[in-house]
């Protein structure tokens, strides 16, 4: 059979990716002088998961690259060298050299190998750096200790018991070899059991680990190769310096030669001498009267209360005798507190019990789902009650699949509609019951549309996360100091918008460092703090959300804006509005820099960011005030999916246009409008003349009437420009699902969309900011 890999790989991908964005949220909060020990390990496991994983699918270079960032991520966490600056520098840069070559592997771009061969050589470098020692380690070096009798572990070493059932595609490719070489090099590695040489390694698994280092060394690794939660790690209890002081037990199999337990305790003899220990035990009661001994079954091996688990005479200090894989009862009561060691080796010697058949794929109970797992005493401590049943869960699914659903409930949501017009026709005087079961339905279908539409939400701060590090970088490039401030992170978008706003927003960002905040000498001159402040704000405002962008900057300079304007032939005035005056840099090529960098100064930024704001249904306002600062404020729909908008009638056909751009409609009298000398059209609205637009003239329709006393004007405000749209009449209020033309039509000026109404007929939507610009530009040539 054939495996299909592409959507491991997607995983791989995906998961990469957000370790990558964890590490650098993190590196960005670190405070270097006294770097948080929970910050800097939780950078190293994201690394350290992105090291495994690309080891898993056989991606080397991006392995050996994190390998090699980890280790110096290691050192700094167990503070054998302390933090500078420039590590973090490097560790930034290491990311997005990481990202670039997750980029490349996926066919999208490459990645120069002298730039892989640079950054890995800075990294060994600052590795190997001993110039800045730490006189307090976090974790001090491991001494060397005795080998204890019977399991050769080392004093001060951690013995893990692992279990697991790899994958197919684990167990058949290089996952399960890369896990168990990733498990060598941490330390002495013991196959305890594999599956049967024609099983291809599918099957259960146990291993046994010596290692310095920690479960989180590997944790991730297991829990990518194996199958949904059937693994379990158990860390066995190791003799150490408490262990030798107290000595009221002994871990090993063999006969301790100093009886450490002051005469309280038997040690455990070899499984031969289990009966011969309990007779003495029963002739000399050494307990005291403590402990009686265990009854005797056949063959010799001592019987298990039945009890024991529920009744546990030993006051705790005993567990009962574990299968090779530890019961579900110890797993989840912890009888033993860790103090002993299963017998099961013994006991499976002497053929007291079946070993664990080899060629078995069947998962072990004592092996726990991953959600069960987080929840034993063996990986948390005690259990919580709930614990389980209150963690968050989440399952990815492609935004193909999710698009494909808001498609059918708008469907549906059409559906209903034209339902409840057809009943509405046919059935005068309808039925109470039939009344009632359809506006239950009309709910019904609004909540799921609703529950759908919010599957597509994101939170904000999936674009927020990038710009600290756009902020950084660039401050420190242009010498500024800044500081950034963010607010409404958690403030939901639709993931359309939330992956087409990042790059407006970041130019915004650019601007305000570059254009609005002042070097720290000059704002000292001016009496403000040194530290610039540049605000991200995001928040609902009815239906839409908000961002804002301000700086407490120097403000845009008017005067300089206007001098521009005229140098470039733009028809202004000194009697315009500081709005209007404003918005001259949205202009094609404007731009008020007197240097050309390579950050800004050459004119095609602004104007391709209102641009990408209205192709979103959004517009973008300023406010600034010199000395102060600037504000700029984006209004975005919450989603591209759904639309609020009033049915207005041209001629025979039906639009749709916009609620957010309507300001008001009148029915205008006769001499109201006044004709220009190039034919077009204005009307005084409160003293302001506003540009008119016809529409069946635009969309060349037959129009109902030619008198325009007999229709209606329609008022739009788009990105501060005023104009009047003619219509014949208006029809009602709707919510529309947005379906897109240019899948299968040629892109039409004035036309965004369409949409389909209650009786089945398709409606055009208006691109109310494309029409509003038509109407300027019309007017600027009658001028």
């Amino acid at each position: 059979m054939t495996i299909d890999m592409s959507q491991f790989y997607q995983v791989f991908f995906e998961e990469s990716a957000e370790h990558l964005a964890t590490m650098e949220g993190l590196l960005l909060e670190l405070d270097i002088e006294n770097p948080d020990s929970e910050q800097l390990n939780a950078i190293f496991r994201a690394a350290h998961s992105i090291k495994g994983s690309a080891g898993t699918f056989g991606f080397t270079d991006l392995a050996e690259t994190t390998h090699i960032l980890e280790n110096l991520l290691d050192r700094i966490r167990k503070q054998e060298l302390g933090l500078r600056a420039d590590m973090v520098d490097a560790f930034l840069e290491s990311g997005d050299l990481l990202r670039d070559m997750l980029e490349a592997h996926q066919g999208r771009g490459q990645v120069d190998p002298k730039a892989v061969a640079s950054i890995c050589a800075r990294l060994r470098q600052l590795s190997a750096d001993e110039s800045v020692p730490v006189v307090s380690p976090l974790h001090p070096a491991d001494e060397p200790g005795p080998v204890e009798a019977g399991r050769n572990v080392i004093v001060g070493k951690r013995a893990f018991d692992i279990q697991f059932v790899p994958t197919e595609v684990s167990a058949k490719g290089n996952g399960l070899a890369n896990f168990l070489d990733e498990l060598r090099s941490l330390g002495s590695l013991e196959i305890l059991n594999q599956p049967a040489s024609d099983m291809n390694n599918v099957g259960y698994w146990q291993l046994r680990l010596v290692t310095g280092a920690g479960e989180e060394a590997f944790s991730d690794q297991i829990d990518f190769i194996a199958e949904n939660g059937a693994w379990r790690v158990v860390e066995e209890k190791v003799a150490d310096d408490a262990d030798r002081d107290f000595g009221f037990f002994d871990n090993s199999l063999g006969a301790p030669e100093v009886d450490p337990g002051y005469g309280f305790f038997e040690p455990a003899g070899s499984s031969t001498d289990l009966a011969s220990e309990a007779e003495v035990a029963a002739a000399v009661d050494e307990s005291y009267g403590f402990f009686a001994p265990l009854p005797h079954v056949d063959g010799g091996i001592p019987a298990v209360p039945a009890a024991l688990g529920e009744d546990d005479d030993g006051y705790g200090f005993f567990a009962p005798l574990p299968s090779p894989v530890p019961t579900q009862h110890v797993a989840e009561e912890g009888d033993g507190f860790g103090l002993f060691e299963p017998l099961a080796p013994p006991l499976v010697s002497m053929g007291a019990i079946e070993p664990v058949s080899s060629a078995s794929v069947s998962i072990p109970g004592a092996i726990e789902t991953k959600a069960a797992a987080a929840a034993s005493p063996v990986r948390a401590g005690k259990s919580q009650p709930g614990a389980a049943a209150g963690a968050e869960s989440s399952i990815r699914v492609s935004v193909e699949k999710v698009d494909q659903l808001i498609n059918l409930v708008g469907e549906l949501v059409i559906t209903q509609a034209m339902l409840l017009q057809t009943a509405a026709q046919i059935l005068d005087g309808a039925p109470e019951r039939l009344i009632n079961g359809l506006a239950q339905l009309e709910r019904n279908t609004r909540d799921l549309q609703e529950s759908v539409m919010s599957i597509r939400m994101m939170q904000i701060s999936f674009v927020f996360s990038r710009f600290p590090r756009v902020v950084r970088d660039l401050s420190s490039k242009l010498g500024k100091q800044v500081e950034l401030k963010t607010s409404g992170e958690t403030t939901e978008l639709d993931k359309g918008l939330i992956e087409r706003i990042a790059d407006p927003l970041t130019h915004l960002i650019r601007n305000s460092l570059d254009h609005g905040i002042e070097l720290p000498e000059t704002r000292i001159a001016a009496g403000k703090n040194p530290v610039g402040t540049i605000t991200l704000k995001a928040y609902h405002q009815g239906g839409s959300i908000v961002i804002e962008v301000g700086d407490d900057g120097a403000g845009l300079p008017r005067n300089k804006i206007l001098a521009k304007a005229r140098e470039r032939g733009l028809l202004v005035s000194d009697q315009m509005t500081d709005s209007e005056v404003f918005n001259l840099i949205f202009e094609a090529g404007f731009s008020t820099a007197d240097q050309i960098t390579d950050v800004s100064g050459r004119g095609v930024g602004m104007d391709v960011v209102r641009r990408n704001i209205q192709s979103m249904g959004g517009r973008v306002e300023i406010e600034s005030m010199v000395g102060v600062g600037t504000r700029m404020t984006v209004r975005l729909p919450l989603t591209l999916a759904i639309l609020d908008g009033m049915s207005i009638a041209v001629g025979d056909q039906t639009y749709i246009l916009p609620l957010s751009y309507v300001v008001e409609s009148f029915q205008p009298k006769v001499g109201d409008i006044k004709t220009l000398s190039n034919q077009a059209r204005v009307i005084q609205v409160r003293g302001e003349f506003l540009p008119v637009v016809v529409l069946h003239e635009l969309f060349n329709i037959r129009a109902q009437s030619n008198d325009f006393s007999q229709g209606i004007m329609v008022v739009i405000d788009a990105d501060g420009i005023h104009a009047a749209l003619f219509v014949d009449a208006l029809i009602g209020q709707h919510q529309v699902v947005i379906k897109s033309l240019e899948a299968n039509y040629r892109r039409v000026p004035g036309i965004s969309g369409a949409t389909i109404m209650g009786d089945g007929h398709v409606a055009l939507i208006l691109d109310v900011s494309a029409i509003a610009g038509m109407a300027k530009n019309s007017l600027q040539k009658a001028g």
